[in-house]
């Protein structure tokens, strides 16, 4: 079987090569789509073989992304940008999914690593699991389909956050998960490129609700680039619609209640999480949200049994571990507070929060040369 790598680029050259370099052995062949790149992208390109083609950026990743697959001589492609990585280690599993003669496709974990973590996001703590972690100190998770056979019927649709989702569906081809990850480190720039970043998905944000009017996932994914902006009444609007036409969206729901604690507006927010935690009672991110609006309302009766719950789920939840110590500390219980508050340094020693309601337990205790060392 012949595996085609498929990646679109524009001025790419800084990353570019560590790119090819990670992943060319394990390909048969480099399909590089260009979209008008000034640099030294083309040059670096030609270096590693690739097969060069130029496309004119048109507003519409997905036309790109046909594109590239259009010029594959492969049985099956591979997507990948160059701001990702297979890990060195799982490189050699790819020969491995692509002699299953009945799978139509992958589905593959992308871990994107960040210094700035977003609201929006769900943030994991980096544990060293991989190297291609690096010094990054959290990374969040998010699903796509990076690996199917090159069939006429599998299409990339959507100007951005495009995906090949619907041809799977529509054609009732078999997909099965990666048991790799793509490690994404496009989150890892610096904010005033993150924010030139989301003006450009904005732009085709508003593109995609009007070719996809009834799509929840557009007017989502275009809401959560406005709130990025801080356009808090913006992201509210189309996030309603996005949950008007799918109901049962947890992310919108959640996302929702973020832009009403935003907003101040602590019953709306309450009333949106509690929607996401019916869809899913398990996400501690959200119990969190509902036990902090109860402790802004100064109501630990009620927060402490759901950040109980929430430990349940996650006994090494920063968050959740933080809430329940600051609760046992108002309630002067100071040796259970303590014993939460050093669980959670043993978890996160660099927790600014944690240190100081350490520090200010000790000084309940009158340990104020302890505390004073530990602040």
């Amino acid at each position: 079987m012949k595996l085609s790598l498929c990646t679109i680029v524009k001025n790419e050259a800084d990353q570019l090569a560590d790119f090819l370099e990670s992943i060319h052995s394990a390909v048969d062949e480099i399909i590089l789509v260009d979209t008008g790149s000034t640099d030294a992208t083309r040059k670096i390109a030609q270096r590693y073989g690739c097969k060069i083609f130029s496309f004119p950026w048109i507003d519409d990743f997905s036309a790109a992304r046909n594109f590239s697959i259009d010029q594959a001589s492969g049985e099956w492609a591979l997507i990948l940008d160059p701001d990702e990585r297979i890990a060195i280690d799982d490189i050699h599993q790819l020969r491995q999914l692509i002699i299953n003669n009945a799978v139509g496709g992958y589905r593959f974990t992308i871990r994107s690593y960040s210094n700035f973590p977003s609201e929006r996001f769900r943030w994991l703590r980096c544990e060293g699991e991989y190297s291609e972690e690096k010094d990054y100190p959290v990374w969040t998770s998010s699903s796509q389909i990076r690996l199917f056979r090159r069939l006429s019927n599998i299409r990339f649709t959507g100007e951005v956050y495009e995906n090949t989702d619907h041809s799977f569906y529509d054609n009732n081809l078999i997909l099965h998960t990666s048991p790799i990850p793509i490690h994404h480190y496009g989150l890892c720039i610096e904010p005033q490129c993150l924010l030139a970043r989301c003006q450009e998905y904005i732009k085709l944000g508003y593109k995609k609700i009007v070719s996809h009017p009834y799509s929840s996932q557009a007017f989502f994914e275009l809401a959560s680039n406005l709130f990025e902006l801080n356009e808090i009444d913006a992201s509210i609007k189309l996030l309603e619609v996005a949950i008007d036409l799918d109901a049962s969206r947890t992310d919108a729901h959640e996302l929702l209640g973020i832009a009403y604690l935003k907003k101040e507006n602590y019953s709306y927010a309450l009333s949106c999480f509690e929607k996401a935690a019916e869809q899913n009672p398990y996400r501690v991110e959200i119990l969190n949200h509902i036990a902090g609006i109860y402790l802004i309302m100064d109501d630990a009766s009620h927060a402490l049994p759901i950040l109980e719950r929430a430990l349940f789920i996650n006994h090494r939840h920063p968050e959740t571990i933080y809430h329940i110590a600051h609760i046992f500390h108002q309630k002067q219980q100071t040796d259970t507070a303590l014993q939460f508050v050093n669980k959670l340094l043993e978890i996160s020693p660099e927790d600014s929060r944690g240190i100081i309601l350490k520090a200010h337990i000790l000084a309940s205790q009158h340990e104020y040369d302890t505390a004073t060392l530990k602040t």
